[in-house]
């Protein structure tokens, strides 16, 4: 057993440092410990690293510089490399199959003897790896301590130039918030990190609408998004005999706002009808006064489920004395 301090300078020849201490202790700024692994990190390519780091050209694949992390060993003291490439890494694609479509894939492999892994020269390669042309093909096995950084789908002979995807997961620092693809590689994210209460995960999810890309887990199952959609202060076509000063509404996120104020029509009938994704799950309402004089009563002011936003006074009369009111809002979602 040993404890880390890093860095430290050295007093009688104390501290020393492995590769493997090192390792250990610069997971404290990474994202990936968890209780199978506590001292592992989440393998992937740094944040910001765009798909174009993989190109093809015909029969030709390219890997552009890029860096990463890698946990790959097997023992879980072996902890989490670091990785660069600085220059282009290239080789051509295997030639198509005279019938059927392939999938193959490009990664990156981590050798290190230190950790009895049956290499000879510590090094991270980049690697293709050709899969098996079939009429439903799939990407091969990943080999052993290497991370997919894309697929490359080769059509039959005759049928054009293959095409890559990119792949990779991406690294991150210990709290940080995680791109992701869509939903699919959100799992894949989730089950590395298995996120609990105490450490949830949080991701960025392209595949979700502008505004809503942040969602948040604490089992990797059930997801909550956060809303950040703006529509601005939108004003709405009255119903007859209603006239607006003002008036208008707003979401923002799963809030709904209204300010202004609302003049003549007839009490308990339709003012306006909200869109869809405006409306609340249930009819919700507040109280709200008169702007004219002899109607001090309070009043309601309605939104329901349908939309439909209505005004309801004490005093019994059919017309609306008119209403006035600040910013209110209302939960939607």
């Amino acid at each position: 057993m040993a404890i880390i301090i890093w860095p430290a300078d050295a007093v009688t020849g104390a501290p020393s440092y492995t590769g493997r201490k090192l390792r250990q202790a610069n997971t404290a700024l990474m994202a990936g410990a968890k209780s199978t692994r506590p001292l592992g990190a989440m393998s992937g390519v740094r944040i910001g690293t765009p798909s174009t780091t993989v190109a093809l050209s015909g029969f030709g694949w390219t890997v552009k510089p890029h860096a990463g992390i890698l946990d790959l060993e097997t023992a879980v003291e072996a902890s989490a490399y670091w990785y660069a490439v600085d220059a282009n890494v290239t080789g051509t694609v295997s030639a198509a199959h005279a019938t059927y479509a392939r999938v193959d894939i490009l990664t990156v492999k981590l050798d290190d003897p230190s950790e009895s892994d049956g290499s000879s020269v510590p090094a991270v390669t980049v690697n293709y790896t050709a899969g098996t042309a079939s009429g439903s093909p799939v990407a091969p096995a990943t080999p052993a301590r290497s991370m997919v950084l894309a697929t490359i789908a080769v059509p039959a002979s005759g049928g054009g130039n293959p095409v890559s995807t990119w792949a990779a997961n991406y690294c991150a620092a210990a709290g940080a918030i995680v791109p992701v693809r869509d939903n699919t590689h959100r799992g894949v994210v989730a089950t590395a990190l298995a996120p609990t209460a105490d450490n949830p995960l949080y991701v960025h999810n392209k595949a979700q609408a502008a505004g809503t890309e942040l969602q948040r887990t604490i089992d990797g199952t059930t997801w909550v998004t956060f809303d950040a959609r703006d529509t601005g202060w939108i004003t709405p076509s009255l119903s007859a005999g209603w006239v607006s000063s003002g008036f208008a509404y707003r979401k923002i996120g799963s809030q709904l706002f209204f300010k202004g104020e609302l003049y003549g029509g007839t009490l308990s009938t339709t003012i306006f009808t909200l869109p869809p994704g405006h409306r609340p799950a249930s009819r919700v309402y507040t109280s709200v006064y008169s702007l004219a004089a002899g109607y001090a009563q309070p009043g309601e002011f309605y939104v329901q489920d349908t939309g439909v936003v209505w005004i309801r006074w004490y005093n019994g009369g059919a017309a609306s004395p008119g209403l006035g009111m600040g910013t209110i809002s209302f939960l939607v979602d």
